[in-house]
C-alpha cells in the first residue's frame, strides 16, 4: 500500500510540479482565502482580545482586495525565485558538460587598444566650442551693472610728411 501511494505521489509530482500548482491555485484558492482572512480578522477582533473594529462595506471590500493582492504578490515573488533557481540549476548542469575554459593569456607592456577621441564640437550661436566649455552669461543692463568708463588711449602721432 505504501509503495502504491509513493508511486501515485511521484506521478502527480511529475505531472504537476510545485510551480504549476502555485500558478493554478493562487488565483482560484489562495488569493480569495487571503482576502477572507483579511476581512475576518477585523470582524472578529473582540474574540481575539483586540478592541472591536467597525467597518463599512467599502472598507471590507478594500480589505478583501488588499488581502488577495498580497497573496498574488507573494505568489509572483515565489514563482520568480523558483524560475531563478531552475535557471541556476540548468546552468550548473551545462557547466558540468562544458569543456574547461582555455587559460587566459596576459601580455604586458602593450599600448592601449584604442584611445578615446576628444568630444565633438557643438555650435553655440555663431561660435563653435568644444563640449564642456563654460560660457558666461551677458551682464544685466541697468545702472548697477554698467561698466565704468574706459579712458580713450591717446592717438598715435602721425608720421612727418615726406618731402
Amino acid at each position: 500500500m505504501l509503495t502504491l501511494l509513493a508511486n501515485l505521489y511521484g506521478k502527480v509530482r511529475a505531472a504537476w510540479p510545485v510551480n504549476r500548482v502555485v500558478t493554478v491555485l493562487t488565483p482560484i484558492l489562495f488569493a480569495p482565502a487571503a482576502g477572507y482572512v483579511a476581512v475576518w480578522i477585523p470582524q472578529h477582533a473582540s474574540a481575539l482580545g483586540l478592541p472591536p473594529i467597525h467597518l463599512t462595506s467599502a472598507e471590507v471590500l478594500g480589505l478583501f482586495i488588499a488581502g488577495g493582492t498580497r497573496a498574488l504578490i507573494a505568489a509572483y515573488k515565489w514563482l520568480d525565485g523558483w524560475q531563478r533557481h531552475e535557471q541556476q540549476a540548468a546552468w550548473a548542469l551545462d557547466a558540468k558538460d562544458a569543456p574547461p575554459p582555455a587559460p587566459a593569456v596576459v601580455v604586458h607592456n602593450t599600448p592601449p587598444v584604442a584611445s578615446v577621441p576628444p568630444p565633438p564640437a557643438r555650435a553655440v550661436g555663431a561660435q563653435s566650442m568644444p563640449v564642456g566649455t563654460l560660457v558666461q552669461a551677458p551682464a544685466q543692463a541697468g545702472p548697477a551693472a554698467a561698466a565704468p568708463p574706459v579712458a580713450a588711449a591717446p592717438a598715435a602721432a602721425a608720421p612727418p610728411p615726406q618731402t
